[in-house]
């Protein structure tokens, strides 16, 4: 079983510049549920018992694309860590930014957990 992925936008000026708190929260809620069904835990990782929470930071653009992605955080394990990755960027593209979002891109910051029940 998997934990549940929450997404929040790091602190930035931009976040702050003409986008309602409403509409920045909504689209984080749908960035995150977004994740969730890309979310594969590697076999041989299972396998092994590795378990662990790794964290993930990408930057998505206006249009939904990832512009860069990485590790924030390691969970311990280089499988672990891998499918952290790979998860974000098969789970692109993601939504267009909503209207009163203004800036050109938005960071993203998430805990991805890996534990076997």
């Amino acid at each position: 079983s998997f934990s549940t992925i929450s997404t929040s936008a790091l602190p930035c000026a931009a976040a702050n510049a003409g986008a309602s708190a409403a509409a920045l929260a909504s689209y984080r809620k749908i960035v995150a549920a977004q994740l969730q069904p890309f979310k594969q835990y590697p076999s041989a990782a299972k396998a092994a018992g590795q378990q662990g929470t790794s964290r993930v930071s990408f930057t998505l653009s206006r249009s939904g694309g990832v512009l860069s992605v990485g590790l924030g955080g390691s969970s311990g394990h280089s499988a672990l860590d891998a499918e952290t990755l790979a998860m974000v960027r098969r789970a692109q593209p993601f939504p267009a930014f909503p209207a009163d979002v203004k800036q050109s891109s938005m960071p993203f910051s998430a805990p991805v957990a890996f534990y076997i029940r």
